[in-house]
């Protein structure tokens, strides 16, 4: 275990330590997530699927509706991937 001190700014900025950043390979503009976990807060690189779901969960959804002709390729048994399917049909 490593233990490393920083001191907040009054922004609330936190530098993590150089030999941290290289060490997880943590650059200048790379996103970050806090975990907080009975008590402990923890710093981890942010992987590129927590990148995206941070933007579309800041994104406006508008339903559209699907034809049965679009809905009868979706549908389409040589179509593998269920996930897409429903997210199409259903929002």
């Amino acid at each position: 275990m490593t233990i490393k001190s920083s001191t907040i700014s009054k922004k609330g900025q936190v530098v993590i330590p150089a030999d941290l950043r290289k060490e997880l390979g943590l650059n200048a503009g790379d996103k970050v997530n806090f975990v907080k976990r009975d008590g402990v807060v923890m710093v981890e690189k942010a992987s590129s699927a927590d990148v995206w779901n941070s933007v579309l969960d800041k994104m406006t959804v508008k339903r559209n509706r699907v034809t049965e002709d679009e809905k009868a390729i979706l549908v389409d048994p040589k179509h593998d991937d269920p996930d897409f399917v429903d997210w199409a049909l259903h929002g």
